[in-house]
C-alpha cells in the first residue's frame, strides 16, 4: 500500500494555494491572505491530514477533474 503525500498544486498569489492528495487526487484550497504562502500551506495540510482517501478508478476522477475545474467560485 502507498503512503498518500500532499504536494501543493498551484498558487494564485494573492488569491489562494490548492494542495493536492498524491494518492486520491482529493484538492485542499485556502485563500491566501497577505500573500502568507505558510500559513496556507499550513491551513490545507491540516485539510489533507483530515480527509481519508477514496479510491477512484480512472473514469471517477476523469469526471472529478471536469467537476472541479468548470465549477463557479
Amino acid at each position: 500500500m502507498s503512503k498518500r503525500k500532499f504536494r501543493v498544486a498551484i498558487f494564485m498569489k494573492g488569491e489562494y494555494l490548492t494542495g493536492v492528495c498524491d494518492k486520491c487526487s482529493a484538492t485542499f484550497r485556502v485563500p491566501l491572505a497577505d500573500d502568507d504562502v505558510q500559513s496556507a500551506t499550513a491551513q490545507a495540510e491540516v485539510q489533507f491530514e483530515k480527509h481519508k482517501c477514496k479510491a477512484l478508478d480512472a473514469s471517477q476522477n476523469a469526471v472529478r477533474i471536469v467537476r472541479e475545474v468548470t465549477k463557479a467560485d
